[in-house]
């Protein structure tokens, strides 16, 4: 899914290549030179980590790059390819009383991407935003919109926008009103003007 279709086609490529399939070298390469890219790099990304992590990559503008789905472990490998990266902001995980039977031997896949995208970020020295699935309510709310189905393959991709979207808003970087025109939410850089002489 690409939201500013005004962008390079490689941005295309690299959505529709990874999304669910295994990273290879070629991916890797490819992968590098679009997030990389020195005129428009990627920024910041939004994940909702699990089984199918949903990652969402931004511009220094804000502007949606990409939304893929990974597998669990191929989260570390992707993240090390980011080279201009500020801000990482994930889904938190807490293991709530009324699912702690349904994760009776399990390997808490949830927990282990949390892992990745901490270590990498560490390393990398991006700075990490952990938030709880309780914002997404108001995070789909300040996008317009109505949260997916579990079943739709999209829901991943959807829920890391709404996390950064949420943070971005909430923290100020963006502004979020609704067009009296068409109704519909729009987004703009809270950027303030510089004075004029």
């Amino acid at each position: 899914m690409i939201a500013n279709t005004e962008r390079e086609e490689s941005y295309v490529l690299l959505a529709d290549s990874l999304d669910g399939n295994k990273i290879t070298a070629e991916y890797l390469a490819h992968i590098n030179s679009v997030v990389n890219n020195e005129q428009n790099p990627v920024t910041y990304l939004g994940i909702d980590p699990g089984n199918a992590t949903g990652i969402t990559g931004y511009d220094e503008k804000f502007y949606l790059q990409f939304s893929l789905t990974l597998k669990p472990e191929d989260v570390g490998v992707f993240l090390d390819n980011f080279y201009h990266l500020k801000t990482v902001v994930y889904e938190g995980f807490a293991l709530f009383p009324n699912k702690a039977k349904q994760q009776i031997y399990s390997k808490m896949t949830t927990s282990q991407v949390i892992g990745r995208i901490k270590t990498i970020s560490e390393l990398r020295g991006f700075e990490v935003v952990e938030q709880q699935s309780t914002i997404k309510n108001t995070g789909y709310k300040y996008l317009g919109k109505k949260p997916l189905p579990k079943s739709n393959p999209q829901n991943h991709t959807m829920d890391a926008h709404v996390h950064f979207m949420y943070w971005a808003i909430s923290k100020g970087k963006l502004k979020a009103c609704v067009n009296p025109n068409s109704g519909k939410v729009e987004y703009a850089p809270n950027v303030v003007s510089e004075p004029k002489d």
